[in-house]
Order: structure tokens, then sequence, then C-alpha cells
């Protein structure tokens, strides 16, 4: 089997694990929590959610992916990092809590909204530590083990939460403590079923204490943590900037904004399973000198035909999307969710390049685009947020997104030397023009916007296949 054919074996494994739980915890419980509690209780949950990733560094420190790479290069490591890495982030899952739960205080939060973080901070200990059972899972290139785990949480929410808003278990209407102590709950229980599912791996498990190792352990994986620190800045931080640096309207303008981010969030699902499973396999190919450009094409293609498809659905149907989904909606909504949805190309394209040079080690040209990606992001919001409210945030995140994008691509070039049509095959240009003329098309037929909407990605799915954005034939055919 080659190495594109494994791929897209495996991610087509994980993307319907993933179809089947994930858009319905988004789209029916999330959405429907924030339906049935407003936008002005919603946004500050949202605020307080994106504040517990931003320490993320004093919980992670960058194990989770220092340890994906290290293993999927020598698995024989497992057996010497295992035991050390787990006690080491119970000491820094202290740490962690600690130093959040300081900085909330210093920042303003009080009272129940210090209630409800603590909890947001359990649940970023307990997922700290199902990712990085999972990377261990992952790094072995046991993928549909790794698949079924990563849908474990979100299908008992589901089932938890679904029960609380619809089983009339509850006196009233759910609360975000509700909420939130449902998250809870299926986090520890996923964690002990990602800890049950890697002593399948490796049968006997004994903590270790060895301080020395761990200077050890956290120094080699500094960059990888310098580099978490910076995306969850990049990522969480528009929406904390939103809930603080408007006084009057800052509520209701972060729960507008998290309607938006939660569409975009589920779509990064998909970037996330490319991610997840191109990690190990850059680690491992480029450890053994192989030849990364096939798989590197091929995962970009399909990367960005997913992510140049729903651009343009989402685009064009805005407003028809978020009137559907919430009963609070107004015109601004759609606008807003049309404004950050251009920035999933940028992203979607930076789970493959990123993948592709943090497998390789090459973590001080992360981190300096990092940081770049940082101060611009953190300026372009302090300039937008007060004259366009959560508008500012969706205009300062495309722009950053995009130039970190670039940014990613110039790297890899340089590093891999690859030539600007191996970085950016032609192709994604062209399906790019056709994608945007299909939608506009759509909206001309006359049918209802479903049947619009439906018409449209059928179009673009044609085109993809016709353009060869996902070559599946050939990949068949070279294994037969």
């Amino acid at each position: 089997m080659t190495k594109q054919r494994r791929f897209l074996s495996n991610l087509a494994f994980l993307l319907l694990a993933n179809l089947l739980v994930k858009p319905f915890w988004i789209l029916g419980i999330d959405r429907t929590v924030q339906n049935q509690v407003g936008p002005e209780e919603y946004g500050p949950y949202f605020a307080l959610l994106n504040f517990s990733f931003l320490f993320n560094i004093f919980l992670d420190f960058g194990l989770n992916n220092f340890n994906n790479r290290a293993i999927a290069r020598h698995d024989s490591l497992l057996e010497r990092l295992l035991p050390n890495i787990i006690s080491l982030k119970i000491l820094l899952g202290a740490g962690y809590f600690l130093i959040s739960f300081l900085a909330a205080m210093a920042s303003g939060f009080k009272g129940d909204q210090l209630f409800i973080l603590s909890f947001l901070l359990l649940n970023q200990i307990l997922v700290s530590f199902i990712l990085y059972f999972r990377s261990n899972v992952a790094a072995l290139h046991h993928f549909r083990l790794d698949a079924l785990l990563s849908i474990t949480d979100r299908l008992l929410m589901i089932l938890l939460i679904g029960f609380m808003l619809w089983g009339d278990v509850l006196p009233g209407k759910i609360s975000i403590r509700h909420f939130v102590y449902g998250q809870t709950l299926a986090y520890f229980l996923t964690a002990v079923f990602a800890f049950a599912a890697l002593r399948t791996l490796r049968k006997e498990l004994r903590l270790s204490w060895r301080f020395g190792l761990f200077r050890k352990i956290l120094k080699l994986s500094l960059p990888f943590a310098l580099l978490g620190l910076l995306m969850s800045i990049y990522h969480r931080m528009d929406a904390v900037m939103i809930e603080r640096m408007l006084p009057d309207d800052g509520a209701l303008e972060a729960g507008i904004y998290a309607a938006s981010y939660r569409l975009l969030d589920a779509f990064n699902m998909m970037g996330f399973a490319f991610a997840s499973i191109l990690l190990p396999m850059f680690a491992r190919m480029q450890k053994k000198k192989e030849n990364i450009r096939p798989l590197l094409a091929q995962s970009f293609k399909a990367m960005l035909f997913l992510a140049i498809t729903v651009m343009s659905v989402s685009w064009f149907y805005r407003h028809e999307i978020m009137q559907l989904l919430y009963t609070a909606y107004t015109p601004y909504w759609g606008e807003l969710f049309g404004l950050l949805i251009l920035s999933f190309a940028g992203v979607a394209s930076m789970y493959i390049y990123g993948s592709l040079l943090t497998g390789g080690g090459y973590l001080k040209a992360l981190n300096i685009i990092g940081i770049s990606g940082v101060l611009l992001n953190l300026l372009l919001n302090y300039l937008l947020i007060p004259q366009l409210k959560a508008e500012g945030a969706a205009v300062a995140t495309v722009i950053t997104q995009s130039a970190v994008a670039l940014a990613h691509l110039i790297a890899a070039a340089s590093v891999f030397r690859l030539r600007a049509s191996q970085v950016l095959p032609p192709v994604i240009p062209l399906f790019f023009i056709l994608a945007v003329a299909e939608g506009y098309l759509s909206t001309l037929l006359p049918f209802s916007w479903v049947f619009q909407l439906l018409a449209a990605g059928v179009a673009l799915l044609l085109t993809g296949f016709l353009l060869r954005m996902v070559d599946v034939l050939n990949e068949l055919k070279a294994t037969n």
C-alpha cells in the first residue's frame, strides 16, 4: 500500500467517525444550549472557555507534539517516556490550574465566573491527558483506534447533555453549569477509556518520578510548548478581548461571535483529522529520508478541496445557515459568519504545512511565524474591536490566518526546496475560481435555498473529482 493510499484510507475512516458524531454535538447539542440560555449568558461562558486555553503552555508544555514526533521516529522510546510523562503531566496540571485561576482573578473575573472557570480548567487537564494517550496511539500508527478515541468524549456528551435537554430531568431549562458538568463527566470517562486503550498496547504501567528526566523532557519539549502557546493566543484571544474590551455589550458580541466560531470549529475537525495522521507519517518518513512530496501534494490538494468547498457554500448561504441554526438570528450574525469563514483556507493549509514542519523538527521557523502571528492578531484586535466589535475580531482573524498560512508555505518551500508549483499546485487556484463561480450560479437557480446549496455542493464535488483534487482512482490503480 502506498503512503498516499494509506493516508487516504485512514483519513476516510477518521473523517467518517467524526462526521457521525461531532456535527451533532456542535449543531445539535452545543447550539441548542446557546439557543436556550441566550447569547448574553453563553457569551461570558465562551470567553471563559477561550481563557482556559491561554495558559495551556503550563499544562501541556508541548509534550503531546513532542511525544507524537518522538514515538513515531523511535517507537522503542514509549517504554521510557510513558510513565515519566504521565507523572510530569500531573505536576503540570496542578501548576496550570493555579496560574490560570490567579490570572483570571487579576483579569477581573469573579464569583460565578471563577466557579465555572474552575470546571473548565479541570476539563482542559482531562483533555490534555486524553490527547497525550491518543498521541501515543497515533504515533504507533494505530490510526483507527485513535479515530474511535477521538469521538468518545463527544459521544458521551451527546448522551449526557442530550438527556438534560430532552429527558425532562431538570426542573427548568438547562443552565451553563449543567452544560459544564456534563462535559466534565464525559471528559473524565473518556480519559479512563483512552488510558485503558493504551494499556492494551503496553501491559504494564507504573508512574515514575525521575525529576532529572523530567527536566530533560521539558527542555526537549520547550520549542513545542512555545508553539502551542502562540497558537492558543492567536486562535483564542479574540473572544476574550471582545468580552473584556466592550463593557456595554461585550457579553452579547462574544455570544454572537461564538455562534459563528462554533461552525468554524466544526469545519476545523477536518483539518485536525489530517494533522493527526500526517504528523506521525511525516515524522517517520523524514527520519527514514523518504520522499515526502507525493504525500504532501495529495494531502494539500485534498485539504484545500474541502476547505474551498466549505468556504464557497458557507459564504453564499451565510444568512440562511445562521437563520436556520439560531433563534436570535439577525443579518449581523450572517455577515459575521461570512467574514469568519474566509479564514478557513488559511487555517486548513496550516494543518498540512504545520504538520510537515513539526514532523521535521523545524520548530524555530514555526515559532518565529507564531510570534509574528500573535503580534499581528493582537494589534488588529486592539484597533478593530472598539470600532467594529465582533466583526473587527473576524477581520483580524482572516488577515492573521492568511498571513500565517502564507508564511508556512514560504518556510516549507525554503526548507524542503520546493518549487512554487509544488507548494501551491496550479489546480488549487483554478478550483477556487470555479468554486466561487459555481457558488454564485447556484443562487440563481429557481429552487429553495436548501436545494440551491445541495446543487452547489454536488457541482463542487464533481469539479474536484474532475480536477483530481482527491485522486483516489489513481491511488487504487497504483496498488493493483
